[in-house]
C-alpha cells in the first residue's frame, strides 16, 4: 500500500514537474475553434426551428408549401 502511493506521488509529480508542457504548447486550439463553430451553427439552426415550429403552431406561418404542419 505504502509503494502504490509512493509510486502515485511519483507519476503525479512527473505530470505537473517543472518539465511539464505549459497549456499554449499543447495544441488543439484549431481543433476547438472548428467545433465551436459547428456548435454555433448547431444553436442557430436549432433556434429556427423552434421558431417555425411556433409559428406553424400558431397559424401565423405564411409560406403553404413549408409549413411543417401541412
Amino acid at each position: 500500500m505504502l509503494f502504490r502511493l509512493i509510486m502515485l506521488l511519483n507519476i503525479l509529480h512527473l505530470s505537473v514537474g517543472p518539465d511539464a508542457r505549459d497549456d499554449d504548447e499543447i495544441g488543439g486550439q484549431g481543433f476547438g475553434s472548428v467545433v465551436q463553430i459547428f456548435v454555433a451553427i448547431g444553436a442557430l439552426v436549432l433556434i429556427g426551428l423552434i421558431v417555425l415550429g411556433i409559428l406553424s403552431l400558431t397559424g401565423q406561418f405564411q409560406l403553404d408549401h413549408f409549413d411543417p404542419l401541412t
